[in-house]
């Protein structure tokens, strides 16, 4: 995404034609726009996935007490 936003700011940048370059604006403000709810969801899938990776976590130090727990002789 970040070589197609530099190329339009570039185009932006050189582009002498004032309704050119509004059409050229336009068109980065919408990739702008994509890139950030592209960055969003992907912050949104790692926090998800921390979330998993600790369920995880907690679910091993559990079966491990119940191994422990089955494992010692009860009185």
């Amino acid at each position: 995404m970040d070589p197609k936003i530099i190329s339009v700011e570039n185009k932006i940048a050189s582009e002498q034609d004032a309704a050119k370059r509004t059409k050229l604006e336009t068109k980065l403000a919408v990739l702008n726009s994509d890139y950030n709810s592209m960055i969003q969801d992907k912050q949104v899938k790692l926090a998800n996935s921390q979330t998993l990776e600790r369920y995880i976590e907690k679910g091993k130090t559990w079966i491990d007490s119940l191994q422990n727990q089955v494992a010692s002789p009860s009185s």
